[in-house]
Formats: C-alpha cells, structure tokens, sequence
C-alpha cells in the first residue's frame, strides 16, 4: 500500500471515527513507522478536544493480513477488559473490524524512559510501572472478558525451532547458536508457575507513558497471552537491551518481591530466551530473502536480528557463568567500491528525500540506511570474517577452508558435545554476534535503538 493509499484509508478511519466519537476530526499527523498510526485531534459539540490514537494493523511482507488484524481485535477487547481493574491503560473508543482501525485515548506525556537524565526520576517511573505490571498479573484472567483465543499456556509447550509454521525447515545456514539454543530448551524447564497471568509478552522499555514524573499507562499489548508471568519480567529484559536503563536488574528482583515469587537461573534463562531466540527462526526465510516492497519492515527485520541473536548468547552465558568481552568495533577498509556503496545512501538522502511527501521520505530513510549497512560490510566484513575464522580455528584445532566451514563444524562440535567447553564456544559466538551487529549501526541508529548494549545479568 503506497503512501497516497494509505492517507486513504485513514481518511475513511477517521470519517468512521467521527460518527463513533461523536466529534469532528479539526486535526491529524501520521507516526512514521512499520504500521499505520495517526494522532486526530477531535472537537466536541461543545468544543472539548479528545486526543485520539488511531492505531492500525500492522501488515508487512512477513505477516498475513488476517492475522495482523487478529492481533489488533484482540488488543481492542483486552483494553475494554482492563477498564475498571485498577491497571493503567488508554481506554479504547472503539474498533472498526471491515477498516481495522483502533480508537485509543491518547495518553498525556513521554515514552523514551531511557533518555530521562534524572536518574531518580527515572527510578521511580519505572518503579511505578512495575507496580501496574504486578496489577495485572495478580488479576484473576478468569474474571476477565478476553478474546476466546488467548488461552492458557505454560512452558510445557513444545517448541520446535528448526521448522517454519508450514512444516518446512527454514534454518539452511550452519548455526551453531541455533543448535545450542535448541538442545537448551529440550533441557532445561522453568520452575513451575504458582500461577498463571495475563501477559503482555513484550514489556519493558518504550512500553508504557510517563508524565509529569509519573507512570502513566501501558500500550501496545497486542502480542498478550495467558502464561508464567515471569515472562513479562524477563521480556524487561529484551527490551532494555534496545532503550538501556541503568540498573535494569533491580526491576526484575522488585518484580519478583512484589510477586513473591523466586527467581532462579533455569526460569530465568528460559524466559529471557523465550523473549530472543525463537522469532529467529519463522523469520530466517524472510532475513534471507527480504521482500523490497516493504522497506520500514526490512529495517525493523535487520534492526531486531542482531540483538535477538547476540542476547541469546548473553543469555546462556549468564546462564553458565561464562564471562564475555566484547570486541571493539571493526577496523574499516575504505576502496572505490565501498565508496560507492556509502553514495547510494547519500544519494538517497540528498536527492530524493526532499522531494517526496513524509511517509515516502521515511521509506527512503529505510532504504537509505540499509544501503550504508551494505556498505559497511563492504568495507568491514573482510576483516571480521577473518578474525571469527580464526577463533572457531583455535577451538577446532585445525585451520577451515572458510567461515560457512568453519561454522559447521562448530555446529557438529556443539551437536556432539552442547556443553564440553562452552567457556570457549561462547565467547566466539559473542564475539561474531557483536561484530556482526557493528555492520547494522546505521540500521539501530535509524531505529532508535542501543547498539551493543548488552542483557545485564541478574547474575555474574
């Protein structure tokens, strides 16, 4: 759907809005991001203003539609099922299912925690909105009238990460990660819960509003599930490495005291992960392959990869205790073919990107910034690629004819024997998650998000 369609579509919204609200649409301007979303100022009969978020579904090459919208319907019902139970959240005005359109109230305020630079201030927010998240958790879900498909699940479900959603296996590269992290969750188990909860499944920094030095309420709840409530806690975790705050730790602990509950490494691990290294795999085909019609979504794609895949091995490293030391940025080989690489960006910025409407310049900033990814691994990855090859060679005892080689026998080393010298594989794998994560620095810089921030351990 190109810009001009779009502008469409949320026109007719906001026709539909009007007739719901009772108001006339005096104002409207798009978020530019990988879903549809506008902020509509409304004017009462007797001149009030409602601030509204018209939030629509998400649709990139990598979800269907019918799906997309089944998550907007269910975060519709499970606002109006919040109402009343003392959790802070926007109140939903209504939901269009033929146009897929949500009506939220549009909460006063921020949502960029970790830019606050009053660290008390901050501290506090977030102490505020744990408190709203052990809300929720300690409600009764039975009690509440959510959608019919949120049903319980525990982490007794199984979990099979070599395999896309049509039975096909979508994993065709050597990763030793993969095959670590998969052997992991056959054997391992979280404690089990005392209880299970209503979760947002993806909690944490950027998720909720402040204003005014307070907590103000929770949003985007569309990924909510019935599950451990641990998971929410440990989806803080996930999120922090994007939008850091200091002492993220400290959240997680006043979580669980608040909960009652204990925190042990198992649960912890297996709930962390849970929030990283699944979405690796039904996404593989689409890391690939990406389908150009969809540049924000290609951005986000490339954008979430690296730190899902670089947390995962922080995650079993806090696990098993494994100590990791980061490499430094990659040293940078400059020639007429990086050169040229680094133009098209610029070009990109320069030429085209004044000329366009607002939403199309946003695109071209996507496809701006992937190109300068291009170029960085054009000037970066001769370098890395040798370095990695070079540790996987000291643990392998023996030179690979290249990385792919390298990096399945890693793999068969890993699939032999998962935990005979993690104390060595580990810290490989970390260094080769970092470095590859330097080459999308101007992907993160685009998105907003930390590069290289790592998961702060719960325990050394």
């Amino acid at each position: 759907m190109n810009a001009l369609e779009q502008k469409a579509r949320a026109e007719a919204g906001i026709r539909w809005a009007e007739g719901v609200l009772g108001a006339r649409a005096v104002s409207m301007r798009g978020q530019n991001r990988w879903r549809p979303h506008w902020f509509v100022d409304f004017e009462k009969p007797d001149g009030d203003i409602l601030q509204i978020l018209m939030r629509g579904y998400r649709n990139p090459g990598y979800m269907d539609e019918a799906r997309s919208r089944r998550y907007l319907a269910k975060e519709a019902q499970i606002y109006r099922a919040l109402e009343g139970t003392g959790v802070k959240a926007p109140r939903a005005y209504g939901y269009d299912p033929e146009a897929g359109w949500l009506l939220l109230e549009r909460m006063p305020g921020d949502h960029e925690l970790s830019k606050l630079k009053d660290r008390a201030t901050q501290k506090q927010i977030f102490r505020e909105y744990v408190d709203n998240l052990v809300r929720m958790h300690k409600l009764d879900y039975r009690d509440l009238d959510l959608p019919a498909d949120i049903v319980p699940s525990n982490a007794n479900a199984t979990l099979d990460l070599t395999l896309g959603s049509d039975g096909q296996e979508v994993v065709t590269r050597p990763e030793p990660l993969f095959e670590l992290c998969s052997w992991w969750f056959k054997t391992y188990r979280p404690a089990p819960p005392d209880r299970l909860s209503l979760c947002g499944a993806d909690m944490g920094a950027e998720q909720f509003m402040f204003h005014e030095g307070h907590f103000r309420g929770i949003f985007d709840i569309e990924a909510a599930c019935i599950n451990d409530p641990l998971l929410d806690a440990c989806s803080m975790r996930n999120r922090d490495m994007l939008w850091p705050v200091p002492d993220a730790p400290e959240y997680v602990r006043y979580w669980a005291e608040q909960m009652g509950r204990e925190l042990d490494r198992a649960s912890v691990t297996y709930w962390t992960l849970i929030c990283l290294f699944p979405i690796l795999v039904p996404l593989y085909r689409f890391m690939e392959k990406p389908d150009p019609r969809f540049p924000a979504d290609c951005l986000q794609l490339h954008a979430s990869d690296t730190h899902h895949r670089r947390g995962s091995v922080e995650a079993l490293a806090e696990f098993y205790g494994v100590p990791l030391s980061p490499p430094p940025p990659p040293p940078e080989t400059h020639d007429r073919m990086s050169a040229l690489g680094e133009l098209i960006g610029e070009q990109i910025r320069a030429v085209y990107m004044p000329k366009v409407d607002e939403d199309t310049a946003y695109q071209l900033a996507c496809t701006a910034a992937l190109a300068d990814s291009a170029a960085l691994r054009q000037s970066a990855w001769p370098g890395m690629a040798r370095q990695t090859l070079g540790e996987i060679a000291e643990i392998l005892g023996y030179q690979p004819s290249d990385l792919d080689a390298g990096l399945a026998a890693l793999q068969e080393r890993v699939r032999k024997d998962p935990e005979g010298d993690l104390h060595r594989v580990l810290p490989v794998l970390h260094n080769m998650e970092v470095r590859r994560e330097y080459l999308f620095a101007p992907i993160k810089k685009l998105a907003d998000y930390a590069l290289n921030s790592p998961l702060q351990r719960l325990w050394p």
